[in-house]
């Protein structure tokens, strides 16, 4: 309120519209009320998991230190990589937020369609290559950083959601541009609530075990990431090209996959050091992703002319 104050003093003429500072407090307030709540049941649930997951899986038939442990694997170890795509779609949310509200209040409604669908194009362009490492290098992943086999099982059973998991978060930004911020709180709770009660019912079930935190990890991020798009769609039409925006890169993240798995095992036939057999492979994985997706035509518009003229 204080900077609004100043700003205003500083860049604006006294024929500018006056708003009372309870005003801005107002409309501020019904923006940050839905994030802020939001963000207390994200605070929320994560407490009750650390404390349910345990202990459901003692009652799975876990001892109390193979269930701290097995959620120590999932909370502090699983997630951190899985939550990798976070560092794109991070950086898209804090952009795309103003830039929609700010062609939301001008009415430009083809701007608005056209930054929509290039942060999905964008996201998708980056969390299925990264899907497809997780699958089927989750192994090697694991046994690189942690040196523990069991959390390459997890990733690899998580990573299924990495696609979801970005286009969910980049989804949230958009419909809080678009001032729908009510609307994504309560399809993230509605998500959530199901991840719970995956937690409370199938863990403690000795045929699922930890796999019941999975299952409903995997059906709340998929059920919430569709949530979104139908909120988005509610308000503005968008249209997704499945060629451009999966298939193609779908192929090159195939071809990439064959391309590290071949240049990983001649590397580890010579008995080269891990950091540079791991660095080497995932290398030229992306190169070839790029590579092939320029081939095809499968990079956006928007980071040929990035990389273009920057």
């Amino acid at each position: 309120l204080i900077n609004y104050k100043l700003t205003k003093i500083k860049n604006y003429t006294s024929s500018t519209i006056k708003i009372s500072s309870i005003k801005i407090l107002y409309n501020l307030s019904l923006i940050a009320a839905p994030i802020t709540i939001s963000r207390i049941i994200n605070v929320v649930l994560q407490m009750i998991n650390a404390i349910l997951i345990p202990q459901r899986l003692i009652v799975a038939g876990f001892s109390k230190s193979e269930a701290i442990a097995s959620f120590g694997r999932i909370t502090g170890m699983t997630l951190p990589i899985i939550f990798l795509p976070f560092i794109v779609t991070s950086a898209l949310v804090i952009n795309i937020i103003p830039n929609i509200s700010e062609h939301v209040a001008l009415k430009k409604f083809r701007f608005i369609k056209e930054n929509i669908s290039l942060c999905i194009r964008i996201t998708l362009f980056v969390s299925i290559p990264l899907t497809l490492i997780f699958v089927f290098f989750s192994n090697n992943i694991a046994m690189f950083f942690y040196g523990d086999a069991t959390i390459g099982k997890y990733i690899g059973i998580m990573g299924y959601a990495t696609i979801f998991l970005s286009l969910q978060h980049t989804m949230s930004g958009i419909l809080h541009g678009l001032g729908k911020e009510v609307a994504a709180t309560i399809n993230y709770a509605i998500g959530m609530s199901f991840q719970l009660m995956s937690t409370y019912f199938l863990v403690s079930k000795p045929s699922f075990g930890v796999n019941g935190f999975f299952i409903g990890f995997i059906i709340s991020t998929t059920l919430i990431c569709i949530m979104h798009f139908i909120t988005i769609n509610r308000v503005i039409k968008i249209n997704i090209n499945l060629n451009n925006y999966i298939f193609k890169p779908l192929i090159s993240g195939f071809i990439s996959i064959f391309i590290m798995v071949t240049t990983y095992r001649f590397l580890h036939s010579i008995n080269l050091k891990n950091l540079i057999t791991i660095s080497s492979t995932l290398f030229s994985g992306g190169i070839t992703y790029l590579i092939i997706l320029f081939i095809i035509k499968g990079i956006p518009p928007y980071i040929i002319k990035k990389l273009m003229f920057k």
